[in-house]
């Protein structure tokens, strides 16, 4: 009988936690304490080849920022890379600007229980909107960059700064 109650105890404690991971909007911040995220992670360590939910995309260090150019409606990234976290702003054509085409993201970096570097990702329209979607998610891969990725760095207008961000020059 107790065996029995341990294992149906187990299984809805299974149940409750795979339910909570749907794919639908969720609101908050993402989870940033000590376990979720890995602090140790460098720039240099994800920047590279990857490829996930919304094809393959490029990340490089430019300045103290990461840029990304990713396959879908020719989109890009733009943001900082902090604690394990890179939050940024997300662009894709055919506007490239709210309400449709811009808006935040934020990606979790770890390793797999494989030891393999991924990403949880999630981004939302605009900045206001309290949803986020769930639907970015990303592993490493050790091949070529495609050409397509590349010269999209050529243009820096695409990569475009959070417009809520302040920005300060030299004093």
């Amino acid at each position: 009988m107790l065996r029995t109650g341990i294992a149906l105890g187990v299984g809805f404690l299974m149940l409750s936690i795979a339910g909570c991971g749907g794919n639908g909007p969720v609101t908050g911040p993402r989870p940033t304490t000590p376990g979720q995220v890995e602090a140790a992670l460098t720039p240099e360590e994800i920047v590279g080849h990857w490829v996930g939910d919304w094809g393959e995309m490029s990340l490089r260090i430019v300045g103290d920022e990461i840029w990304g150019a990713y396959n879908h409606e020719a989109g890009t990234i733009r943001g900082k890379f902090r604690d394990g976290v890179f939050r940024g702003w997300w662009t894709q054509l055919p506007t490239r600007q709210t309400p449709n085409d811009a808006g935040r993201v934020e990606l979790l970096f770890s390793h797999n229980d494989q030891g393999q570097l991924v990403v949880d990702g999630r981004w939302k329209s605009g900045s206001e909107e309290e949803n986020w979607n769930e639907d970015w998610d990303l592993g490493w891969i050790a091949s070529p960059v495609p050409e397509e990725l590349i010269t999209r760095f050529n243009d820096a207008t695409i990569f475009v700064q959070d417009p809520e961000l302040e920005v300060v020059g030299p004093q």
